[in-house]
């Protein structure tokens, strides 16, 4: 049976929230974004969201749309002879072509490297205009994860799981001992004991939940301490 939270929310205001056709400001937003539009001389919103400065919007609820240069915690969900299919938590999956991955890969020996169900970290390296999207692991911080525990959250939770300066996910790192990767399509790798990994898929629940609340780092801090008090005969 899943744990459910049971949390103080005294105190902890919401964000202000916006709604498709609300107004976001004067002018167009200053950076490009698919959760708003313009006509020109004033901004939309086209979705639920935060409101932002940039007269932009971080919605409550998003799809990961794939950008290149993006680094992603992909899952494999097909071989081929020459390339792997991963699933990237998006409605559009990445091709990892043989070529792109640091081995020496012959053909139709791809399923020597990488199977169904394993995990990679990669790179978005292109996207074309038909959707198709190209990943690859020729990059520093890729690489295959073999030990760890998966969580997948909305893309649009990814600020908030980082925090401010990646304030909120090095918070959790330390009071938990865990090591932690967040990829930008939502998918969020934990390494370390069990329950402090456990832990740690609870903090993320309630950062998923209530990313729309003021103080939210200071919620999540408690929760964490009171769980590892809770459970602390467990960690052996």
């Amino acid at each position: 049976m899943r744990y459910v939270p049971r949390l103080d929310l005294s105190g902890h205001k919401s964000r202000e929230l916006v709604f498709p056709g609300d107004f976001l400001g004067d002018g167009r937003p200053l950076m490009p974004t698919l959760y708003a539009y313009s006509d020109g001389s004033r901004t939309y919103s086209a979705v639920i969201g935060i409101p932002q400065p940039t007269r932009t919007v971080i919605p409550l609820n998003a799809k990961y749309l794939p950008k290149r240069d993006d680094i992603v915690i992909g899952i494999i969900e097909d071989v081929q002879p020459v390339f792997w299919l991963l699933n990237l938590n998006s409605p559009y999956p990445g091709v990892l072509h043989a070529n792109e991955t640091p081995w020496e890969v012959g053909f139709g020996e791809t399923g020597k490297y990488l199977n169904i169900g394993d995990a990679v970290i990669a790179k978005i390296q292109a996207v074309d205009e038909t959707r198709r999207v190209f990943v690859t692991m020729k990059d520093t911080r890729a690489r295959k994860l073999t030990s760890g525990t998966l969580f997948f959250f909305p893309a649009s939770k990814v600020a908030r799981i980082l925090g401010k300066g990646g304030s909120m996910v090095s918070m959790i790192k330390q009071k938990t001992g865990t090591s932690i990767l967040v990829g930008q399509n939502g998918v969020v790798w934990v390494r370390g004991h069990p329950i402090a990994a456990m832990i740690v898929g609870e903090a993320l629940d309630i950062i998923s939940r209530y990313s729309h609340l003021v103080g939210l780092t200071e919620l999540v801090s408690k929760y964490i301490d009171k769980r590892v008090s809770e459970l602390k005969d467990l960690f052996k």
